[in-house]
């Protein structure tokens, strides 16, 4: 209740604000000789859209183009009087800069907003030109969006809308998490696992560690050490190895540990046959991820960032440029960026120098394929006295992947016949049929 009376308080302001440019615009009678005498609700309480305000020590103008981008959506009567028509040409003043919904909603635009700060003051639009920048932070921090309604809008003729995360932020109170689209596709990827269930080989657990500290650390070290006129801030990291062996599970962990949503790419959905579409495609990802603290994570991203080829027609050029493309852009955003591959020699090579960290996920030996088979088997279960872990483990190269694969078959044999006993024999037959996916055979 508390954040949507202080949202009410800040649409009654931006009525007044309006109701007063109105009159003195056209003449009329009023007891304010400017917009700027009528002063702002104090941002006071612990709603969102008050700490907001506290937190990035919001204008006056700023708080305007917030609110008015809001108003459509919470109460689009205010901007009814920006719908009269001028008498002498019977059409809309140019001046108000309103656009007209399909759905015959008034939308505010840019030049809207500099109407109801400035009027026809050209000093003060003049001061106001950084709100044309999308480098604002009211833009690039992703509280409202600038969105051309018709093809060849000026930029004056954009329109102020705020964007999904705001509504949610803002008005909802709730964390923005956005869905699978075209626009954006990539997945959230959450693990219930912690970091005692991953089994890894101490080089790859040190490569790890280090990359929790650049997660704990790195930004902090970069503003304080100033280190940030060098870098942009991003970090690039390389996970490769048979499939299997943590990669993905180790990425979830970073993201859950560090308080940070993961999202999954889908590959299928960016890489396209079309000349320049995956470009765009991946350029939405990166920019709805920009500044948002993020993990973008992609699987099997030789799909995307393999090699370049020889060039033996324009398709291979632009493929070229493409992968070129692709590599800047990577390099260029200010996240944390985790790519995975099975094959490390299958990505480019300009590519490969442009990584932070690169972790190597081998197979694991005997000693952590004990340590594997032990934390995968349910307590709920009970292993026949048969069956010598140790034994299994020394004989039988498995992955993690694959030893959970062979946990979940033999248990479900148990499970099935309301048995709680795991047997050698389903065992066996579970580790049969994983090696039999690589034409291997038990011995």
């Amino acid at each position: 209740m508390e954040n949507f009376q202080f949202i009410e308080n800040e649409l009654n302001w931006l009525a007044s604000v309006l109701d007063t440019r109105m009159s003195l615009n056209f003449g009329n009678e009023t007891v304010y000789r400017s917009v700027f005498e009528l002063s702002p609700p104090k941002p006071e309480g612990d709603g969102a859209y008050a700490q907001l305000i506290r937190h990035w020590k919001l204008s006056a103008e700023e708080r305007l183009c917030l609110i008015l981008a809001f108003s459509p959506l919470l109460r689009p009567q205010i901007l009814q009087p920006l719908e009269v028509a001028n008498p002498a040409t019977q059409s809309p003043f140019p001046e108000f800069g309103c656009i007209k919904s399909d759905s015959h909603c008034l939308l505010p635009t840019l030049a809207t907003f500099l109407f109801l700060v400035a009027g026809n003051d050209l000093d003060i639009r003049l001061k106001l030109i950084s709100f044309f920048d999308e480098k604002h932070l009211l833009f690039s921090h992703h509280f409202i969006d600038l969105k051309k309604y018709s093809v060849g809008a000026s930029i004056q003729e954009k329109v102020l809308q705020p964007t999904d995360e705001a509504v949610y932020s803002l008005l909802l109170e709730r964390k923005y998490q956005p869905v699978f689209s075209n626009d954006f596709p990539a997945r959230l990827v959450t693990t219930a696992q912690s970091w005692e269930e991953l089994v890894l080989e101490p080089e790859a657990s040190q490569r790890i560690d280090e990359l929790k500290d650049w997660l704990y650390f790195g930004q902090k070290m970069l503003i304080e050490w100033q280190l940030n006129r060098y870098v942009s801030g991003g970090y690039r990291v390389l996970f490769h190895g048979p499939p299997g062996t943590g990669k993905s599970m180790t990425v979830r962990l970073l993201g859950k540990n560090s308080g940070r949503d993961v999202f999954r790419v889908d590959l299928s959905q960016v890489v396209s046959k079309y000349i320049g579409e995956t470009e765009k495609n991946l350029s939405r990802i990166f920019d709805k991820a920009e500044l948002r603290d993020w993990i973008l994570f992609f699987d099997e991203a030789d799909a995307l960032f393999g090699k370049r080829t020889d060039i033996k027609d324009a398709y291979d050029r632009f493929a070229n440029q493409e992968i070129s493309f692709l590599l800047q852009r990577i390099e260029d955003f200010s996240g944390l960026v985790i790519l995975a591959t099975n094959l490390k020699s299958n990505l480019d090579e300009a590519f490969l120098r442009r990584f932070q960290s690169v972790v190597y996920f081998n197979v694991p030996g005997p000693k952590l394929r004990v340590k594997l088979w032990q934390n995968y088997f349910s307590k709920y279960s009970i292993l026949d006295n048969s069956i010598d872990i140790e034994d299994i483990a020394a004989r039988y190269e498995l992955t993690g992947g694959e030893i959970l694969n062979v946990v979940l078959y033999a248990s479900l044999r148990a499970f099935s016949k309301n048995e709680k006993t795991i047997r050698l024999i389903d065992l066996l037959n579970g580790i049969k049929m994983e090696l039999a996916k690589e034409g291997r055979t038990v011995s």
